[in-house]
């Protein structure tokens, strides 16, 4: 998973849980036999890294903000589709965010550099916990964080799939809560992030509409408790 909230409040149609991205990253009418991104990368896990540049080296040195649509899904171990989602997403590094939910439901997953915050609009209920070393490990901070972050991420291979270009990434460190990221880039530009956790389940999400660098302002990443809202958890 992208996020991990706390486990006590209410799920349901959490998508902070089945990816965010955070995500991230084709139209999701993808047919339950064509997942290129899992499929390729068993194909290719021997191949190695090459010592070329890849657009995923490009990415992280030269993004500073991105702001784009998504759409979003989650696959069973079984290759059965799981819950849909669809939204908006704004980053700015280092470390503000902001993932929007539009559809099935109303959900915010928000960022301010200090806090994680997840709103859920339909049941006027907010989790906040800090971001600490634990979330900065998680593939969503890949696309947001600093160069810490991004030293939580080992590159497994390179290869190419349909005129995209994939990175193939692992956790550097144990006790992380997925196996594999894979994010692949067409003309340098995000297109699709795919998440296999440690349950072989896989969050697909693709971006669209992409704009790269573009000006957000600092009030996007500010969040203020709406009236009649219950906050659970606490920063110290």
């Amino acid at each position: 998973m992208f996020f991990r909230a706390n486990e006590n409040r209410v799920r349901r149609g959490d998508y902070s849980a089945g990816l965010v991205l955070a995500l991230l990253v084709l139209s999701l009418c993808i047919e339950v036999i064509d997942l290129p991104g899992l499929a390729v990368a068993q194909e290719f896990s021997d191949e190695g890294v090459s010592t070329e540049e890849h657009p995923l080296d490009f990415f992280l040195e030269n993004m500073e903000s991105m702001k784009a649509d998504f759409s979003q899904q989650l696959w069973n171990a079984d290759n059965q589709l799981v819950e849909t989602a669809a939204g908006k997403v704004s980053i700015r590094r280092p470390n503000l965010f902001l993932w929007s939910y539009s559809s099935p439901i109303e959900q915010l997953i928000l960022s301010d550099g200090q806090s994680l915050w997840i709103y859920d609009i339909e049941l006027a209920q907010a989790t906040v916990t800090p971001l600490d070393d634990a979330i900065s490990a998680t593939p969503a901070m890949l696309l947001s964080g600093d160069s810490a972050a991004r030293e939580s991420f080992e590159v497994l291979d390179y290869f190419e799939a349909s005129g995209v270009s994939w990175a193939r990434l692992g956790p550097a460190t144990e006790g992380a809560d997925f196996n594999a990221l894979l994010i692949g880039f067409r003309d340098s530009v995000p297109e699709r992030l795919e998440l296999i956790d440690g349950l072989s389940q896989i969050t697909q999400i693709e971006f669209f509409n992409v704009e790269l660098n573009p000006r957000i302002a600092n009030s996007v990443f500010e969040f203020t408790v709406p009236d009649g809202v219950d906050v659970i958890g606490g920063i110290e």
